[in-house]
């Protein structure tokens, strides 16, 4: 309706990181108050009385608190999305090359060279690879120098114009993320400067308890401390991709997002925009952009590699390899490094949350590398650890255009079926001896079970290596690695067959023999 005003998406995407921002940090105080209060300098009948209150009547209604922020972050980020599209509606707005009433300028009939913003961020990446192929060389030109923020994540947009979107957009966000931390350094300093007795940290709060100083200065520093740690990850993640970019050859930067808690990225190594086949590693937990990227790439050069020499050996070096590590999603952090998330259900290692909102995101982006293509690849997608969740919940939607796809080290896929995946070629598995996170079968069960799934196997063989634990599968010259690449060439025949199964399924058999009530995940011979 004209003349209606709605709520500004940009200010309701930055509320909702707050949110989150601040459920982390009533969590991380309501941890570190527990162990203040349970301390044993403070003994007798009221520290007894204080212990009883806070366990049985503070703590559980502070943790209330923040599991009602983190899904009020996560409605204030859905109200975002749903903004721009009424606001889009009720403009009047078209999507096309001219459209009744230019975004930009709001004057109808504008002569050739005028630009719409792209279709709604909910729209499928069909349409907005039709609005893209609509735009002449020189409109594109003119919406990568001005307009970046437009294209860099738009999945159905070629992946060329996206890199060269996302680096300007790289370059722009690093000073913003340095001066913001910088910002925030001196006013943490500036307050200690005021407040000397406020020691920072919660090694200090049961001196406060005890003194008598102001406890809200100490809250203001921690809270400042927070900022700042989330904000050196900020531009620590941006540092991290311009070095992997520069030092890594045939590198694209295909996703780049630094509005969420978590810097989001995906890097190519090959041209994903011409490859004849394509590959979309997806990591797990405890996977964040500023630590893992580097290896993740890393990994990917070596596939690619692998991969090639499995098409030279079947006569097919004409082919073409393309591999992308995608960190398209706010990862689970290991309670057991980070304590951030122990408190949030929705965002912690136990909880499959991340997995179905990353998947949405990752199956829009296998979806967009077949709407940006002129011919078909063969794509294969590869799922690690909680990834391999994710992979599976992408997976699970329709239209993802995926050939195969490669599960290891899972905790579980939530599928009983392997017919349950929306792919048109086969799914693999891979378990390690000492893969305790495989043996968890905390989502849906063992994967093991899953009905219909290849097993590849990962222990040593004449010309390969075995990989062990969690972390290995990956390794140059081993056997899960051929077998990745196998699957990645077309080439399954060269990949090795064959069920793991390591102590860990052992033990779980004895158990459910022993105890009939107790489901056998795996079957053995």
């Amino acid at each position: 309706m004209a003349g209606s005003w709605g709520a500004n998406p940009e200010e309701l995407e930055s509320l909702s990181v707050s949110m989150t921002r601040a459920s982390d940090r009533l969590g991380q105080m309501s941890r570190e108050a527990t162990s203040a209060l349970h301390a044993d300098i403070w003994r007798g009948s009221d520290a007894q009385r204080s212990r009883s209150q806070w366990d049985g009547t503070l703590r559980p209604q502070l943790e209330n608190v923040v599991a009602s922020l983190s899904q009020c972050s996560e409605l204030l980020r859905d109200h975002a999305r749903e903004q721009r599209e009424a606001s889009r509606v009720e403009s009047g707005s078209s999507y096309g090359v001219f459209g009744e009433t230019d975004m930009l300028s709001g004057t109808p009939g504008l002569a050739e060279g005028s630009l719409s913003p792209p279709p709604p961020e909910s729209s499928s990446p069909a349409e907005t690879a039709a609005w893209w192929n609509r735009l002449t060389a020189a409109q594109k030109e003119r919406i990568i120098a001005d307009h970046p923020e437009w294209i860099g994540n738009r999945d159905g947009v070629d992946f060329a114009s996206r890199d060269r979107a996302n680096r300007a957009l790289l370059d722009d966000e690093l000073g913003r993320a340095i001066a913001n931390r910088d910002a925030l350094v001196a006013t943490r300093d500036k307050v200690l400067a005021q407040q000397p007795h406020v020691k920072g940290g919660w090694a200090g709060f049961v001196d406060l308890i005890y003194t008598g100083d102001e406890v809200l200065d100490q809250f203001i520093i921690n809270d400042l401390n927070d900022k700042i740690k989330y904000a050196q990850e900020r531009v620590d993640s941006n540092m991290a991709l311009r070095s992997v970019l520069k030092k890594a050859e045939s590198s694209h930067l295909l996703l780049f997002d630094a509005s969420g808690l978590k810097t989001k990225a995906a890097v190519s190594i090959g041209d994903v925009d011409t490859a004849d086949h394509v590959a979309v590693y997806t990591p797990g937990v405890s996977t964040r952009v500023e630590t893992s990227i580097d290896g993740c790439v890393r990994d990917m050069i070596n596939l690619r590699d692998k991969t090639e020499s499995v098409l030279m050996q079947h006569n097919r070096s004409d082919e073409t390899v393309a591999t992308v590590a995608w960190l398209g999603y706010e990862a689970p952090d290991n309670p057991l490094e980070r304590q951030d998330d122990i408190l949030n259900f929705s965002r912690n290692t136990f909880s499959d949350q991340r997995a179905k909102i990353g998947g949405r995101d990752l199956a829009s982006f296998y979806t967009g590398i077949d709407a940006s293509r002129d011919s078909d690849a063969h794509v294969v997608a590869l799922g690690h650890s909680y990834g391999s969740l994710t992979t599976s919940e992408a997976l699970q939607k329709s239209g993802t255009h995926v050939d195969d796809v490669v599960f290891f080290g899972s905790p579980g896929l939530n599928i009983d079926d392997a017919g349950d995946l929306d792919i048109s070629g086969s799914a693999y598995l891979m378990e390690a001896e000492d893969d305790v996170v495989a043996d968890f079968g905390a989502f849906g069960g063992d994967a093991s079970n899953v009905s219909g799934i290849e097993h590849l196997l990962t222990s040593a063989t004449e010309e390969t290596t075995e990989s062990r634990g969690h972390s290995e599968y990956l390794r140059g010259q081993s056997t899960s690695q051929l077998n990745m690449a196998s699957v990645v060439a077309d080439c399954p025949e060269d990949a090795y067959y064959g069920l793991n199964i390591d102590k860990g399924d052992l033990v779980r058999e004895a158990l459910a023999r022993f105890d009939p009530t107790r489901p056998i995940l795996v079957r053995l011979p």
